[in-house]
């Protein structure tokens, strides 16, 4: 490393120089940390995330001048590209152990958008999951009886519930571990659903 970095307590401030605007930027680093970055060649410098003006990560060029190395992974011990580091205060140049924790994607994602109602989010593709599952079987009651998509319509929403075309609907749906289309639709927020259905009465 060629870098020039100062010392303070258990922190390494080590200065890397941005290209792009030209202007040296602080990276944050543990001591104990210090010997694992100090083994890369050439320098360390500040490179701007993909999408964003005001995060930079610390990375420097791989062996022989092949790819990139980025700090955050160096200090992780990182080899697995499935498995990616999230920076808990969302500076992409505080390398210290405390800001770093290893994640999936998704987890990384939604790290960066904490105030994203991502239960929601979720409710709604399990319903949207299970809305599926219970159209396959719906349409293979109405194949096997040949039923029209108004009396299947009723089936679904349970106002017709004695007929044996009923019964073998509710069990079909019992079987797989889902709710009818009626619960379905009831457990959405939204009045006609998130699945462009029509709840019953509605015009």
């Amino acid at each position: 490393m060629t870098n020039a970095y100062t010392i303070q307590g258990d922190t390494v401030i080590i200065r890397c120089w941005d290209y792009n605007k030209r202007v040296l930027r602080d990276c944050w680093i543990d001591l104990a940390d210090l010997p694992k970055i100090q083994v890369v060649p050439g320098n360390w410098h500040a490179h701007a995330a993909r999408k964003s003006t005001k995060k930079w990560y610390a990375q420097a060029k791989g062996e022989r001048g092949r790819g990139t190395k980025l700090m955050h992974r160096l200090i992780m011990e990182l080899t697995d590209r499935k498995i990616e580091v999230d920076h808990r205060d969302n500076n992409g140049l505080n390398n210290r152990r405390e800001n770093l924790r290893t994640c999936t994607h998704l987890e990384n994602m939604r790290y960066r958008q904490p105030h994203r109602d991502w239960a929601a989010l979720d409710a709604k593709r399990s319903l949207a999951a299970e809305y599926r599952q219970e159209r396959v079987i719906a349409h293979q009651v109405q194949s096997a009886h040949d039923l029209t998509r108004a009396g299947m319509w009723k089936i679904r929403m349970e106002i017709s519930t004695r007929s044996s075309r009923a019964l073998e609907y509710q069990a079909a749906i019992r079987t797989a571990g889902i709710r009818s289309l009626k619960n379905i639709i009831s457990a959405s927020e939204a009045p006609t659903g998130k699945f462009g259905i029509m709840k019953s009465g509605q015009r």
